[in-house]
């Protein structure tokens, strides 16, 4: 189901509030007087970028994706495009759903997928599980050309390994850094997690060099996943997993 509560919170539930109620919801993305979602149905075979306004009323479908499994979602509401990442590649469509277009194809198990809008890139993560095994973070224009490695990764790794398996990705919308959760899988059973900043503005240039990474966040049993920013108070939000439970950290 979709939830809000205000800003400020509540310590007891009170405050939050039932939106809507849907299976299989992958993304939420908030315009200013919409919010979209992918909807997916393993059972049925499909796929579909739906949208609704922001009290959960007016339900449609944007997009049929069909039988392709979406990962991730972002939104240009300047440009009027929404994007999504999937086992095809990187598409997007207009915002009411025309103009379909499949702008990068040719990837490895992509997860993750943000936009910087100032300087007109999108990235997303791969993770190749193949021999040899490989995982990495690319980036392009908005419309899919100049395809480039931001951080390359091969296999075997070990603790010491600063970048491994991509989570999720967020950028920076004022320095255009680069923001990755990632987890290194290791034969012990460990799985060292990490939060980390790229300068994609490298001098060396790409891909980065640990020079230009930065550790933000790091635990030897820490698995953290989805990602977010607020450029106002310069805070990260990542949800993690330790071990068997999980929860939300800044």
């Amino acid at each position: 189901s979709i939830q809000r509560a205000p800003v400020a919170g509540c310590t007891d539930g009170s405050c939050i509030e039932d939106v809507l109620t849907t299976d299989n919801l992958v993304g939420l993305l908030i315009d200013s007087d919409k919010m979209y979602w992918a909807w997916m149905s393993g059972e049925e075979g499909a796929s579909e970028i739906r949208r609704a306004n922001l009290d959960g009323t007016g339900v449609e479908t944007v997009v049929d994706v069909g039988g392709t499994w979406m990962s991730d979602l972002a939104l240009d509401p300047d440009g009027g495009y929404l994007y999504w990442i999937s086992d095809e590649g990187v598409e997007r469509a207009r915002t009411d759903g025309t103009g379909r277009e499949t702008l990068v194809t040719d990837m490895s198990s992509p997860v993750g997928l943000a936009l910087d809008l100032r300087a007109g890139k999108m990235y997303w993560g791969e993770d190749n599980w193949g021999s040899p095994r490989w995982s990495g973070v690319r980036r392009a224009n908005l419309d899919g050309t100049d395809v480039e490695t931001v951080l390359d990764s091969p296999g075997p790794w070990d603790a010491t390994t600063l970048f491994a398996q991509p989570r999720d990705l967020a950028v920076d919308p004022e320095t255009g850094d680069l923001y990755v959760t990632t987890v290194v899988s290791l034969d012990s059973g460990d799985w060292p997690g990490r939060l980390l900043r790229v300068d994609t503005a490298c001098d060396v240039g790409l891909p980065a060099t640990d020079d230009c990474v930065v550790d933000v966040a790091s635990a030897p049993q820490w698995w953290p996943n989805d990602l977010a920013l607020d450029p106002t108070t310069r805070t990260v939000y990542a949800s993690v997993r330790e071990g068997p439970t999980g929860g939300m950290r800044d």
